[in-house]
């Protein structure tokens, strides 16, 4: 859906309302205006479907031992966290951000590590390597992927834009579950890529909706 300035007038009192309502919601007043607006007239806009998409993953990763539901950051962005095993014990941060605009890709996962252990991000860089290549060979196709020894970043995509929020909201929690699984089998024993795209492919049969 496309946007363009309009000049409303409105009363004070009405305003500070919806302030009031955007700021419970973490969001802008012309998106509270424009949410109340769609939902008066029963229209979905890309803001409450995503907001549909992350309200139904807080759900599913609450129900998933390991994982810390961090403060959400906008509207587009759910972060969450996790701890490896790996001497100091470093947080794993994942980051889903979702595109309001969506063509070949929904969104992307982000995964970042503040560490400045020259091991460790040799490790981290290894492992992302591996987990593109594996990904790439088992899908058949060309992923979009950023690779750097603090940062990954995947582009999601799926085959039904038209999936309901709950339906691609458990298909994403699934697929944060399982890299956050293999990176820990990798880092347990790097042998373990052998076992990691094993469970892979299982969970590419079971769950085909994004790749």
């Amino acid at each position: 859906m496309s946007k363009s300035v309009y000049s409303l007038v409105l009363m004070d009192r009405l305003v500070e309302e919806v302030d009031r309502l955007a700021y419970t919601h973490g969001t802008s007043r012309s998106n509270m205006i424009n949410q109340l607006l769609a939902e008066s007239l029963s229209l979905t806009t890309p803001e409450k479907r995503m907001s549909d998409i992350f309200s139904h993953l807080e759900n599913a990763i609450r129900m998933i031992d390991g994982f810390k539901l961090n403060l959400q950051q906008g509207d587009s962005m759910l972060s969450l966290q996790s701890s490896l095993r790996y001497k100091y014990n470093p947080t794993i941060r994942y980051q889903l951000a979702l595109y309001r605009d969506q063509s070949d890709a929904f969104g992307e996962l982000r995964v970042f590590f503040r560490t400045k252990s020259p091991a460790l991000l040799e490790h981290l860089t290894r492992f992302y390597i591996e987990w593109a290549r594996l990904e790439q060979t088992v899908l058949g196709k060309n992923i979009s992927y950023e690779i750097s020894p603090n940062r990954f970043v995947r582009k999601l995509y799926t085959n039904e834009l038209s999936a309901d929020a709950e339906t691609l909201a458990d298909a994403c929690a699934k697929y944060i579950t399982l890299f956050d699984s293999s990176l820990k089998l990798f880092f347990d024993d790097p042998a373990n890529i052998r076992l990691i795209g094993s469970r892979y492919a299982e969970y590419r049969r079971r769950n085909p909706l994004i790749y």
